[in-house]
């Protein structure tokens, strides 16, 4: 029996592709059963498109007015909108973030909402800095969730993240490195944690600024979920 389904599946597939071609072979069926079997496929298929309900085709305006119904939200233009349309249509999806311990990994994870939230509270707590819009500000940390958050932090809030890889040992070549972004940049402002602090406290001319410094100044504020510092545009630095 599993011999002759299989036999009438393949029969009735290549029956079906090739029975409304004018120049189709035909199909040549040796064995009785399975004869029957494709005989009962086909009554099968006439019952039910005698019960199949009819579709009519719509009109190009209703198909146009459907579409555009079921767009949920415009495409996203910038950074800010990506963030905003995550949130609004997926707010409880969650995003894991990789811990980086010495001794343990393991993911954590936040909800769009609360990701949301938080980065936007950050954004807020970095305008006390009193730094103007389109600063740099470099972003110095380990943990996959801290470089995350601060760096929509920093564009929710107008300024310019740039992700500092860990830097080298060796002093010469790290104030060297150090001394080469405040040229590029003209000046700029660094978000790190204790540890990063004391690998560049010795090094004069840095605004350094902490990451637990900054989550307790955003403790303070509780800014809508759409809140922005500033309207992104296109011509901004990137």
């Amino acid at each position: 029996m599993r011999r002759h389904s299989i036999q009438v599946g393949v029969i009735y597939a290549v029956y079906v592709a090739t029975e409304y071609s004018p120049t189709a072979p035909h199909v040549v069926v040796h064995d009785s059963a399975v004869t029957a079997d494709f005989y009962n496929f086909r009554i099968l298929e006439f019952q039910l498109f005698a019960m199949a309900p009819v579709a009519v085709a719509p009109t190009t305006a209703e198909f146009v007015t459907s579409l555009k119904a079921s767009v949920v939200s415009p495409q996203a233009n910038t950074l800010h909108d990506v963030i905003a349309q995550a949130v609004d249509r997926y707010p409880s999806h969650e995003l894991g973030f990789i811990t980086s311990s010495a001794h343990d990994s393991s993911i954590q994870t936040k909800t769009f909402s609360e990701f949301n939230q938080n980065v936007r509270n950050l954004a807020r707590a970095m305008l006390e800095w009193g730094k103007p819009t389109g600063s740099v500000v470099v972003v110095y940390l380990t943990e996959h969730e801290d470089n995350m958050a601060t760096v929509w932090a920093c564009l929710l809030a107008g300024y310019v993240p740039c992700l500092q890889p860990a830097l080298s040992a060796q002093q010469a070549h790290k104030e060297g490195h150090v001394a080469h972004i405040k040229s590029l940049f003209g000046s700029a402002t660094w978000l790190t944690s204790e540890l990063g602090a004391e690998q560049i406290g010795s090094i004069s001319g840095l605004e350094v600024h902490l990451l637990s410094g900054l989550r307790a100044s955003a403790e303070k504020f509780a800014v809508p979920a759409d809140w922005v510092a500033y309207e992104a545009k296109p011509d901004d630095e990137a």
